[in-house]
């Protein structure tokens, strides 16, 4: 997958207004009673959401979850493999455990939120930015982080084999015992020094 091309303000809000609309609204609840019962009859509505002036890129692989905004919700062990979920928000979200394996994150914001053991095997999240998250463990082989945002992230023992972080901005983030062989780093970032620097104790997540 490429890269998201830039969209304008007015694109990025009108990917986010439809899910305010009462079908969006709709969907949005059965998305998530269903995932949490590995169910996905509610794909099959999205196409009754608001027409927006940008399509998306991959239609025919990734489902169009673009400009969805989640907050305070337990998605633990759900599903939102190959998925395009561009321009999207999750906001002190339990995702521990969560599947985007294949998906399309660019653009995307996730503050405060759990992605320990989770699985995120190439996914595309350019452009992006994580926030207080927690990435425990999890399955990060072959991503593409390029130009993305780290700050007060933890990556303990994460599995970044592969993947590319050229032009990523790392502040105050633990990669103690991660695994990075094949992985694409800023310039000028000593990955040596952060595997082995012990993390703190005082991170409060979900």
């Amino acid at each position: 997958m490429d890269r998201e091309l830039e969209l304008s303000p007015v694109e990025i809000q009108s990917l986010r207004d439809r899910w305010y609309s009462t079908i969006g609204q709709e969907i949005i609840r059965e998305m998530i009673s269903q995932l949490r019962e590995k169910r996905f009859e509610w794909v099959k509505s999205l196409s009754l959401l608001p027409p927006t002036s940008s399509t998306t890129p991959y239609p025919e692989i990734l489902d169009d979850l673009r400009g969805l905004e989640m907050s305070r919700l337990d998605l633990r062990n759900v599903s939102l493999s190959f998925f395009d979920l561009s321009f999207s928000k999750f906001d002190h979200c339990n995702l521990k455990g969560i599947s985007l394996q294949g998906s399309k994150l660019s653009h995307s914001e996730f503050k405060n939120s759990n992605l320990s053991n989770a699985d995120m095997l190439q996914i595309m999240a350019d452009n992006s930015a994580f926030i207080d998250c927690k990435f425990i463990k999890a399955m990060m082989r072959m991503g593409d982080y390029r130009a993305s945002r780290f700050v007060e992230c933890s990556l303990i023992g994460s599995i970044l084999y592969d993947c590319n972080f050229s032009k990523a901005q790392f502040e105050s983030v633990e990669l103690y015992k991660a695994k990075t062989d094949g992985a694409i780093f800023p310039n000028g970032f000593n990955i040596k020094n952060h595997l082995r620097n012990q993390p703190r104790n005082d991170r409060g997540f979900p």
